[in-house]
């Protein structure tokens, strides 16, 4: 799997007026969880995306993606493989990408439902950065 682009240096060129905003990681975890809350709240079945940068990242949050595979069929968790990490369907979909990617230099959460949806796009400053005068 190849992803050239950041999608938040993506999402800023297609949607000028976003302003990227920067963000304590205990802030950004605060927010994760609170998106995770509101499926795991939910009868819906609600899509689920992640993207962790690095695998360790996503282990710290396994738990609660089984919990949320428990609840909807459609969850899909990327990360960066360090040890175990790899293509998998066992719980719900698991997406392993080059350390080299441009995802291993960002946190990204969407879920879309039918009644809610919320979307966070985080990219490391340095990197977006670089990501947006790239696209220029």
């Amino acid at each position: 799997m190849t992803i050239p682009k950041s999608v938040l240096a993506e999402l800023v060129q297609e949607i000028p007026q976003l302003r990227p905003q920067i963000y304590f990681k205990s802030s950004l975890t605060a927010l994760s969880h609170a998106m995770e809350d509101q499926v795991l709240a939910s009868s819906e079945q609600a899509l689920v995306i992640a993207t962790f940068q690095q695998e360790r990242f996503y282990r710290q949050e396994a738990h609660r993606y089984r919990r949320i595979a428990s609840l909807t069929s459609q969850v899909y968790v990327l990360a960066a493989p360090e040890t175990a990490f790899k293509d998998s369907s066992e719980y719900y979909e698991t997406i392993a990408f080059n350390t080299k990617e441009i995802l291993s230099k960002e946190w990204n959460l969407l879920v879309l439902g039918q009644q809610y949806s919320s979307c966070l796009i985080c990219n490391e400053r340095f990197n977006l950065i670089k990501a947006i005068k790239h696209l220029s």
